[in-house]
């Protein structure tokens, strides 16, 4: 078979849906602050160059790779992140777990290490030649995001993009570039969202994968490494045969958010209270501590250790409040 074409039944997937976890942060109080996405104006976020996971399973390690690169500006090694994270015996990974061993444990470049070619199941798990220990980016967190056209496209603004799982089928995704949201799960595939439009009238995400030189079974091309996914295709669901259970066609979205971005809003305590507000663009003001015993973890949360901020009275607040920023508080055991 020639190396330069990979068939549709012979390509590698594994994007393991995420188990939910109360420690996750979310990105909803960062979204209740943002100024609206403006569908007319998108991005600006070039597409990158495609990757080729070949018949490996490291679609996770291949679309973080993508959001992660463009962020920092390197070229990240896609076996130095799957090695630390694909699950045994079949291979495949949980999505979170990409993005925590990225900004916990860091990730080698290209000018380091090299990655496989072609980049097979078993090439992509080996360790030789990665480091024992890497720089770390505590400085960046990972955040899930909700499961909507209007969250990726604000996430993908201002915070560089979003990595999602999207559900699909052969026969759905016949034209990969605009694929149909399928009725039946065949498989899970992880991919990093970078810009948004509007697309024959509905709200759509346009997303890069790791798939190139990709081809259908009776041979002819299948133009696979960027994919528009419209609002259709999140507001539907697929059928899994497998699990005999009903799941939804876009799952496990995240971003990547530095710990003190507070790039869309201002931050204010409230006189003679330990309150704080945050007043978005739009001059809402939204409570995120109302209680002074719960002001210390809202403040690790936000960066706002130690800091101080400016004032606002109680009445400016009240009557221009435009509700809460609930955030998710991590506990961590001690190691």
């Amino acid at each position: 078979m020639d190396e330069t074409k990979h068939f549709t039944d012979e390509i590698g997937f594994g994007a393991r849906p995420d188990p939910e976890d109360p420690r996750d942060f979310q990105a909803a109080p960062y979204r209740a602050m943002a100024a609206p996405v403006d569908w007319s104006k998108g991005s600006g976020i070039p597409r990158p160059s495609a990757e080729d996971q070949n018949g490996s399973s490291s679609c996770v390690a291949q679309a973080w790779c993508y959001l992660f690169d463009w962020l920092r500006k390197i070229n990240s090694t896609r076996r130095d992140l799957y090695a630390r994270i694909f699950i045994p015996p079949a291979g495949g990974a949980y999505g979170r777990n990409g993005g925590l061993k990225l900004v916990d444990e860091g990730i080698t470049t290209r000018d380091e290490v090299l990655d496989p070619s072609p980049e097979t199941e078993s090439a992509m798990r080996v360790t030789t030649g990665t480091p024992q220990q890497r720089q770390s980016d505590k400085a960046l967190s990972i955040f899930s995001v909700g499961v909507s056209p209007d969250e990726f496209a604000q996430a993908i603004r201002d915070f560089g993009g979003v990595v999602f799982g999207v559900v699909g089928n052969w026969d759905d995704w016949r034209n990969s570039e605009n694929p149909n949201p399928p009725t039946i799960a065949k498989w899970y595939h992880y991919i990093r969202g970078f810009e948004f439009h509007i697309h024959d009238g509905q709200k759509c995400i346009i997303a890069t994968s790791s798939w190139k030189n990709l081809w259908n079974a009776d041979g002819t091309p299948n133009p696979s490494s960027e994919h528009h996914i419209k609002e259709n295709y999140f507001n539907s669901s697929s059928y899994d045969p497998e699990s005999k259970q009903t799941v939804k066609n876009v799952y496990s979205p995240w971003a990547i958010i530095a710990r003190q971005e507070n790039t869309t809003m201002e931050v204010f305590q409230v006189k003679g209270e330990q309150t704080l507000v945050v007043k978005n663009l739009e001059g809402k003001y939204f409570e995120i501590a109302t209680k002074p015993e719960l002001y210390p973890y809202v403040a690790a949360v936000f960066g706002f250790t130690g800091q101080a901020f400016a004032q606002v009275d109680r009445a400016t607040v009240n009557a221009n409040l435009g509700g809460q920023a609930v955030a998710t508080i991590a506990f961590v055991p001690k190691i």
